[in-house]
């Protein structure tokens, strides 16, 4: 399920990670930086910041956190340099 009330225009990835963690805080669940995409230039264009627990283990039997959780948002950059939130999903798992 997404969300657009959540939409933000933030100066820099510093910002936005900040941003979201504050929101999630209340939630009770941590954040990382997840995929970003590089533009032709090599510059980042897109970044995900996405659950602590998102992902796949990487072996079947372990201990990890990781329960392929879809929480994330997605920061598309602008001309400016800026970021904008283009993506918000926080339905996260248990």
């Amino acid at each position: 399920m997404r969300s657009h009330r959540f939409l933000a225009l933030l100066s820099t990835l510093a910002e936005a990670y900040d941003f979201y963690n504050l929101y999630l805080w209340e939630k009770v669940f941590g954040i990382r930086y997840g995929k970003r995409w590089l533009n032709a230039e090599r510059t980042e264009c897109m970044q995900e910041i996405v659950c602590a627990c998102s992902g796949k283990a990487g072996v079947e039997n372990t201990r990890s956190c990781r329960c392929e959780c879809p929480a994330l948002i997605k920061l598309f950059r602008v001309e400016d340099n800026g970021w904008y939130i283009a993506e918000h999903r926080d339905n996260q798992k248990s």
